[in-house]
């Protein structure tokens, strides 16, 4: 919990007006702040969704950003899309004017605990699953963030603690953020569209960890030497999870961090084992959790490690992994077609997220492409002795036929039915289609969602047709 802040008089401007950018000017404005809001997008683009913002007397500028909304402010609060160095935001700092992400300014007026999840991949999983755990032990958790339910909101409503998914956008204009529990679950190369490198990123998800202090928990994987660097230059007190025994996960962590830990979690007879504050305790069976693949079952790792250490009993912690669902998009089973399973994968928009997918699958056509943010995808070639074929489809097109064409099956696809198609014709029995793009899907669809949404449509097709 924050000390709070004074808005009232403040002059704030909210950049970009998608949810959390409205959310952020009523936020503001209901407190007395005199705002202004601007979007590229002009009024009838937008849509009904700035109405509420004209009754609360928001200043709105559409169709462009203009210079003097920038340099004449208190606070300017901007939608991730808004890279730190975009010459708008660095003329306002110029000025003086502070810059704050929407996670900034909600957690100033946070009046519950806050744990955080960031990463490259997992983090929606990990959200998720840590609130629905907190939910079965009788505590009102609420998950917020960059998971779609902005953080502004969330302190608003009548929570109990705040499970709260942040991204390296957000993480990079935030100065007081300090979450009681930090997950960093990985990571890998991503965003080079928006940082300028991978020390770049890596130095925003350490902000995660910047303000922590000894009274808290920062646990990470052990595997990945991005989230230990990050333990590594933090005060808060270190945990961390990884796929082994106890001790394995220990020494490989501790050897990475540099200090002792305080808890591990991982796996022994079978079963994901984590400690607490009173000491190592089963969770429950692995054959028995429904999320598919290795990297979800760190994602239980680190959800039931965070949960022992906020108090909650062991077995309510197996009865509530054990129950929880898969998200969509997220290595999601859609069928199994003449014995060939369909896995919807599209969350998957970077190569470290594709590797993670094909981890414990063999014999595998796989669908990928869209537009690579900047980001090689070479590294997509080592796990080629395990694909059955390649189907590349979008702008990564063309860099998935050089690397794979002569070395695996390869084909090209206009479109994902198109893919579906291609893929179904090589599988065969014991095969899995993996719709697992390693790329953002923005060059073809308007989301990773409607990617995965005609992905699955096509396997049902598929199915009725059999």
């Amino acid at each position: 919990m924050a000390d709070s802040f004074e808005l009232r008089g403040k002059r704030v401007l909210v950049v970009g007006l998608a949810r959390t950018g409205v959310a952020t000017a009523l936020f503001c404005a209901s407190r007395g702040a005199i705002v202004t809001a601007t979007d590229t997008r002009t009024e009838n683009e937008i849509g009904e969704a700035i109405a509420p913002l004209r009754t609360a007397d928001v200043k709105l500028e559409l169709g462009g950003h203009p210079e003097n909304a920038f340099l004449e402010q208190d606070l300017i609060v901007p939608s991730p899309g808004v890279p730190a160095d975009a010459p708008l935001l660095q003329a306002a700092r110029g000025k003086g004017v502070s810059i704050w992400s929407e996670v900034e300014l909600a957690w100033r007026f946070a009046r519950v605990p806050v744990l955080a999840v960031t990463g490259t991949n997992g983090k929606t999983t990990t959200t998720s699953l840590l609130a629905s755990i907190l939910q079965a032990g009788g505590q009102r958790a609420v998950a917020a963030g960059n998971i779609g339910y902005p953080l502004v909101e969330a302190v608003q409503s009548p929570a109990e603690v705040i499970v709260c998914e942040v991204s390296s956008f957000q993480l990079t204009f935030c100065h007081t953020f300090r979450p009681s529990i930090a997950l960093v679950l990985n990571v890998a190369d991503d965003h080079y569209d928006w940082h300028t490198d991978y020390d770049d990123y890596l130095r925003a998800k350490a902000r995660i960890a910047r303000v922590q202090t000894a009274a808290d928990l920062l646990a990470v994987s052990a595997g990945n030497r991005g989230a230990a660097f990050v333990a590594r230059q933090a005060r808060a007190r270190p945990a961390a999870w990884g796929l082994a025994d106890l001790d394995s996960v220990r020494a490989s962590a501790e050897g990475r961090v540099g200090r002792p830990l305080v808890a591990v979690a991982g796996i022994e007879g079978g079963a994901v084992v984590a400690e607490g504050p009173a000491g190592p305790a089963p969770i429950l069976e692995v054959a028995k959790i429904r999320l598919v693949g290795p990297h979800n079952l760190e994602n239980v790792l680190a959800a039931s490690l965070a949960a022992l250490w906020w108090g909650r009993d062991p077995e309510e912690v197996g009865a509530a992994v054990g129950a929880f669902e898969p998200l969509a998009h997220r290595s999601t089973l859609i069928g199994e077609v003449d014995g060939v399973r369909y896995i919807d994968d599209s969350k998957a928009t970077n190569p470290h997220a594709t590797l993670s997918a094909l981890r414990g699958l063999d014999r595998v056509v796989l669908i990928a492409g869209g537009r690579a943010k900047g980001l090689a995808l070479s590294a997509l070639v080592a796990e080629a002795p395990r694909l059955a074929g390649v189907v590349a489809m979008g702008e990564a097109a063309g860099e998935l036929e050089s690397l794979f064409s002569g070395v695996v099956r390869f084909a090209r696809a206009s479109w994902v039915e198109d893919a579906v198609e291609v893929a179904a014709g090589w599988a065969g029995p014991g095969d899995t289609v993996l719709l697992s793009p390693a790329c953002a899907s923005l060059d073809q669809y308007a989301s990773y969602a409607e990617r995965g949404d005609r992905f699955a449509a096509a396997v049902r097709r598929l199915e009725a047709q059999r």
